[in-house]
């Protein structure tokens, strides 16, 4: 009778160490391809694929040194990236795309006055001695001798008034204000987000009150637009509760704003728990009959005697 013999373990062993190779080889090659192209240097992943490269030329730091410029006081050549600018010492990139005819001794980011540090604004503006520049967009008409940032929504220049590159139509320059995060006005009108509020605004009296609420004398606004509330007596407790002499209001992420029904204004709350370092680990709010949770009422729980 014929023997029959096992398959040697050693086998697949071989085979197996044969794919760990493949892949580790594939690997390998992979890597140094990436090394022979230009990204930037953010984490973005973005190919720069216009960019001249020459692994022999040594890159330096030397302001006069026509391969590298200066964004803020930060050096930005083949091997620097900053708020997606590039530069191959011939031209200056926004991300992958070509600034066309941008000037490269002359370039900069246009900065918050007295801001001394590099912060890449999505919205970021840039300028050379013949140019404004949004997204590395050039901006037509904008005046780059008298333009600025105003914050992170509005810029203007004499002109105009811009945001996110993009003028704002009919908003006066000379007497343009903003007003916190996203409200403004100017002699006209008031704005929200870049956006022309209601005609019937009082520009006068008109005042934002955090991000998401402003006030004229007769009424109060959210997100632009008006609500009902009693303008004398509102007020912005946090981020989720507000409230007038008419009531109690919430407001959460996915949650739409409403009023907490039978809530007390008058001796409504916050609570804020702390630990021993001074950092906020709960919150809950109370008035003289109840406690709440995230706008909702706590059945049972004496305002007294809580804790949760």
């Amino acid at each position: 009778m014929k023997k029959i013999t096992k398959q040697p373990k050693t086998l697949v062993m071989v085979l197996i160490m044969a794919i760990a190779l493949a892949l580790l080889v594939f690997d390998i090659v992979w890597i140094y391809t990436q090394v022979k192209k230009a990204y930037l240097t953010q984490g973005s992943g973005v190919e720069l694929n216009n960019v001249e490269l020459n692994s022999t030329e040594k890159v330096s730091n030397d302001k006069n040194d026509k391969q590298s410029f200066t964004l803020r006081g930060f050096f930005i050549n083949k091997d620097v990236s900053a708020c997606g600018y590039y530069s191959d010492g011939k031209n200056i990139f926004f991300e992958d795309n070509i600034i066309e005819n941008a000037d490269l001794e002359t370039f900069d980011i246009v900065g918050l006055t007295n801001d001394s540090y590099l912060s890449c604004f999505k919205e970021e503006y840039t300028r050379d001695k013949n140019f404004v520049y949004s997204f590395g967009r050039k901006i037509e008409g904008a005046d780059q001798n008298t333009f600025e940032l105003l914050n992170r929504v509005y810029a203007k220049d004499k002109n105009f008034v811009y945001s996110f590159g993009r003028k704002i139509d009919g908003a006066d320059s000379d007497t343009f204000k903003v007003l916190g995060d996203y409200y403004a006005k100017d002699k006209n009108s008031a704005y929200c987000d870049r956006k022309k509020m209601d005609p019937s605004v009082d520009i006068n009296s008109f005042q934002s009150l955090d991000y998401n609420y402003a006030k004229d004398k007769n009424s109060v606004y959210k997100h632009g637009l008006k609500i009902d509330r009693d303008v004398d007596s509102f007020i912005i407790i946090n981020s989720m509760y507000s409230k007038d002499n008419l009531g109690v209001y919430f407001e959460a992420d996915f949650v739409p704003l409403e009023k907490i029904e039978g809530a007390d204004p008058h001796t409504f709350e916050v609570v804020y728990q702390k630990n021993s370092n001074g950092y906020i680990i709960n919150e809950y709010a109370k008035d003289k009959n109840n406690v709440y949770r995230d706008g909702q009422l706590i059945e049972g729980a004496d305002p007294k005697t809580y804790k949760p």
